[in-house]
């Protein structure tokens, strides 16, 4: 018997906050309060910030600029309208307040997204180690496998985020171009969420990639604890946007390994 089968109120919180997800899709213009989520999911403001950080991982407020953020970057990516008016469509009242959002969590300026989305990213920035050969773990070093759907044939990306959503510049990420083993050097100590992104060869820039994460790492002293097997999966109606950019994504990882390539003693954490 499924959980929501057992407990009515878990179908019942669910759908609330599905209702709210969709009132901020429809609404991205618009002033959203917490209150006013709490009066959409019919629950109390206390309650509905309680559930939905349950349900979603993260406040509904933090969802809502994901979501005005992940529309941005579909309008910059799709059409060819001015930074400036898709800073009002997605209710951004200052210009300058949105650009620096927007570069903040996504990672590139609007304008260098669209620069950097002219070149498709490269798999030949792959992790050289990735995909059949042995991995040795080395102190400081998060290593697993990523899993996917048996017709998938893509790109991989695997992150190490600060947060429990997949934004801003990862801390230390890698590329691996098909599923299997993934390593990433040279993360510092701290508490990360380990997410994947798969990009299809197929997949148009506006299109959501599939996902996998958040897992928990925890890295002490060079000491990496946490599940790292990541199995990726479509976009579902629950999950908070991914805002990082994927090419962004993709120069780092490939700007990280040249730097382990050229020592490494550092790579093997010694």
């Amino acid at each position: 018997m499924s959980e929501s089968a057992r407990n009515p109120d878990v179908e019942c919180h669910r759908n609330a906050v599905l209702r709210v997800i969709e009132a901020m899709r429809c609404r991205l213009e618009e002033p959203f309060s917490l209150r006013g989520m709490a009066r959409v999911a019919l629950l109390s403001p206390f309650h509905f910030n309680r559930t939905f950080r349950r349900l979603t991982g993260i406040p509904p407020v933090q969802f809502l600029y994901a979501l005005r953020l992940e529309m941005a970057q579909k309008l910059l990516l799709s059409t060819d309208r001015q930074v400036l008016d898709v800073c009002y469509e997605v209710g951004y009242g200052s210009p300058g307040t949105f650009t620096r959002r927007f570069t903040e969590l996504v990672g590139v300026s609007p304008s260098r997204l669209r620069l950097l989305q002219r070149v498709r990213p490269s798999p030949d920035a792959a992790e050289p180690h990735a995909n059949g050969a042995s991995l040795v773990r080395c102190a400081g070093q998060v290593s697993g496998r990523v899993s996917a759907p048996a017709d998938f044939q893509g790109t991989i990306y695997v992150g190490l985020f600060p947060e429990k959503i997949p934004q801003r510049r990862p801390v230390a990420c890698a590329v691996v171009k098909t599923p299997g083993e993934f390593r990433i050097d040279g993360p510092p100590d701290g508490e990360y969420s380990l997410f994947a992104m798969g990009i299809c060869d197929s997949m148009e820039c506006t299109e959501s990639p599939l996902r996998a994460g958040p897992g928990s790492i925890s890295i002490v002293n060079g000491c990496v604890e946490g599940a790292s097997d990541l199995i990726l999966r479509p976009y579902a109606p629950l999950d908070p946007p991914i805002l990082c950019s994927i090419p962004a994504l993709a120069q780092q990882a490939a700007s990280t390994r040249a730097v382990l390539d050229c020592n490494p003693a550092g790579a093997q954490g010694s």
